[in-house]
């Protein structure tokens, strides 16, 4: 999907009453016009980079089909799909104004709270799936740009540093509560971690302009 670019408030939004430390201190940020891709990354689409060689498959890297997203797969192997499919991991402030579709919302669909219909979450949002779901499950969820699941499903690797040990995770995920599904939270674990709720998008394809 391609985006416009432009200047967006990145960090805890002012109508957002949940932010956390991590979140608090926001500022306006530019981002160039890019290219993201519309869903996270699936099982069939990592399956294909390894088939090729430009990837390593883990021990258990589904917990769902193969329209589902890939999961335990930790920054290095994101990285090295998207240098396999001729893009890059979006860094966090690219998949904030992604998430944000470039305006003031606190969740990729505006500032109303996650229900059933717009995420795949755990604890109260209602969801069927009691882990991932198919890529696009929740068109309620929607950007305004197109961009599916960018809240819930799995947390989203970025090509950014969270601190000097971890790299930086976005969007919450299928065992997250709702109020984690903001856009402006951050998570980080290190490098090599690898979860059954981590996976990733297939970051920037290209930059436009």
């Amino acid at each position: 999907m391609q985006l416009p670019g432009g200047s967006f408030h990145s960090g805890c939004e002012p109508q957002d009453r949940e932010c956390g430390s991590a979140e608090q201190s926001g500022s306006t940020q530019r981002v160039a016009p890019l290219s993201m891709a519309q869903t996270e990354t699936t099982v069939a689409q990592y399956d294909a980079c390894v088939e090729a060689g430009g990837c390593v498959s883990g021990p258990d890297d589904s917990v769902g089909g193969s329209d589902h997203p890939v999961v335990n797969v930790d920054w290095h192997q994101a990285t090295a799909f998207c240098r396999w499919a001729g893009g890059r991991l979006p860094t966090a402030v690219e998949w904030e104004y992604a998430a944000k579709s470039g305006s003031s919302r606190i969740y990729p669909w505006g500032d109303s709270p996650p229900t059933a219909s717009r995420a795949n979450c755990g604890l109260n949002c209602g969801d069927r799936f009691p882990r991932t779901a198919p890529v696009g499950s929740f068109p309620e969820g929607d950007t305004r740009h197109g961009l599916k699941d960018m809240a819930g499903n799995v947390w989203e690797w970025t090509a950014s540093s969270y601190n000097s040990s971890n790299k930086e995770l976005r969007g919450g995920s299928w065992r997250i509560s709702p109020a984690v599904l903001r856009a402006s939270v951050r998570n980080g674990y290190v490098p090599a971690r690898r979860d059954d709720d981590f996976g990733f998008r297939w970051g920037v394809i290209q930059t436009l302009g």
